[in-house]
């Protein structure tokens, strides 16, 4: 495949993926929901099931998640690890961006 059929295919791959978490994080809410830091957390350990967890994360905007994620990582590593062991494919997809 000709190097430049590869950028535009990585491209349209990349501008795909963009679309799709876009549209995650638009049905999954706003991070109006919570106040601050601390509401988020505790919204995150209070849901019930991965998919409540995970929608608790898609919420946020990507400052916040990354803010989050190491919040969650330090003080709640056994709860961060059985999320990541348990991950969407779209959970995936905003931790690795």
């Amino acid at each position: 495949m000709p190097y430049y059929a590869c950028v535009m295919l990585e491209e349209l791959v990349n501008q795909q993926c963009e679309s799709r978490l876009q549209a995650l994080r638009s049905e999954a809410g706003t991070t109006s929901n919570f106040e601050d830091e601390s509401n988020t957390v505790a919204a995150f350990l209070a849901a019930n099931d991965q998919a409540g967890r995970e929608r608790a994360l898609l919420s946020l905007d990507s400052k916040v998640f990354m803010t989050i994620q190491r919040l969650l990582a330090t003080n709640y590593a056994e709860d961060w690890r059985r999320l990541l062991a348990n991950a969407s494919v779209d959970l995936v997809a905003v931790v690795t961006k």
